[in-house]
């Protein structure tokens, strides 16, 4: 039997599975890609203080996979967390919480993010 639970980023079954919002239905690219994404989750929740101390987990994260994944790898030539990036250039203005948490730099210079 599947359960579902509701969790900070979402609904995680208990295969696994990362539930879909529209449909409550759960799916995944592979159990084994869902489950690990899932076991991630906990594993920095429960390793974190509290909820800003795993959003930065989270965030450190997000900028290695996209750092080192091939597709990404070839869209970025940088990710880095905001405060980073903006603390590098007085002119970008203060590395305040903007809503933005990541800057990903494109090979043309353009930026996500």
């Amino acid at each position: 039997m599947t359960t579902t639970q509701q969790g900070q980023f979402g609904a995680v079954s208990s295969d696994g599975a990362v539930a879909d919002e529209a449909n409550s239905s759960p799916h995944a690219s592979g159990s084994d890609t869902a489950g690990s994404y899932a076991d991630l989750i906990i594993q920095i929740s429960e390793q974190s203080s509290n909820p800003r101390a795993a959003g930065t987990r989270w965030e450190q994260v997000v900028v290695s996979f996209l750092s080192t994944d091939p597709l990404y790898r070839r869209r970025f030539a940088s990710v880095e967390p905001f405060a980073d990036w903006a603390a590098r250039d007085a002119a970008r203005g203060t590395a305040q919480d903007r809503g933005v948490d990541l800057i990903a730099t494109r090979h043309d210079g353009k930026l996500a993010a």
